[in-house]
């Protein structure tokens, strides 16, 4: 099942809902709440909206069971303690409020190797991969290859894992929004939209988008772009970051 695709769900299928478009949705324990198809069309479905009632809910809003997020830290040593942990930490707690804790994975690398052998266990229940890590306007550095080339690190997940459905990555290494990294990363069939800084950014600054960006799109149930737009717009750095898919700037 691909993640992204526009309503291809059937009457009888558990799904994962905005809590925003419920009857009471400051009562649910998380952004995204299963619900039941009970009806169809092409462009929207109808669920129970948890106050004895039912709701129409757009197609594009709605997630198959299998949401998955997958922080990706890439360590250096030289920083992990006083940047990139607690950055990875800060996006991790964030999620967890929103979703439940089967849905949301943190991995630490340092590797191209382990990133592989991670990628190729994961990238099954993986929607969205959060990638923290150093990064340049073409790359993002590994302890054993160096800087690894926007090109090159996207052929490495998908040799890893050839059958994987797009996934929508943000990446907070600095300068991977431009697009000597972003539009090759882009390009992927991996890879259905990139968002990333244009410049350096902060590491508070990169949590704050990160987080706006997410409470948006899960907690607000706002399509890909509208969720980007007003975390550009909310966040300190927002204006720093990009949005990329096929290649193109958005």
């Amino acid at each position: 099942m691909i993640y992204f695709m526009t309503s291809k769900f059937q009457v009888g299928d558990t799904v994962l809902v905005p809590a925003a478009r419920m009857s009471n949705p400051e009562r649910e324990a998380h952004a995204l709440v299963l619900r039941k198809v009970l009806a169809q069309t092409n462009r929207s479905i109808t669920v129970d909206n948890g106050a004895y009632g039912t709701v129409n809910v757009a197609s594009r809003l709605v997630h198959p069971r299998n949401l998955g997020f997958l922080i990706l830290c890439v360590g250096d040593f030289r920083t992990e303690a006083t940047l990139l942990n607690p950055l990875a930490k800060s996006v991790l707690q964030f999620l967890r409020l929103l979703l439940p804790d089967d849905d949301v994975r943190s991995i630490n690398i340092r590797t191209l190797a382990e990133l592989g052998a991670h990628w190729s266990a994961q990238h099954a229940v993986t929607s969205h991969v959060v990638i923290i890590g150093h990064g340049s306007f073409d790359s993002v550095s590994f302890i054993d290859a160096g800087p690894v080339k926007g090109k090159d690190l996207v052929h490495r997940l998908s040799t890893a894992a050839p059958a994987a459905t797009p996934k929508l990555f943000v990446s907070l290494a600095c300068q991977t929004g431009r697009a000597a990294f972003a539009k090759p990363f882009s390009q992927s069939a991996i890879c259905r939209d990139l968002i990333a800084p244009f410049n350096s950014v902060h590491g508070a600054g990169a949590s704050q988008f990160c987080q706006s960006f997410f409470a948006s799109h899960l907690l607000g149930g706002t399509e890909i772009p509208a969720a980007f737009s007003q975390a550009r717009g909310a966040a300190v750095s927002g204006g720093a970051f990009r949005r990329w898919r096929n290649g193109s700037m958005c």
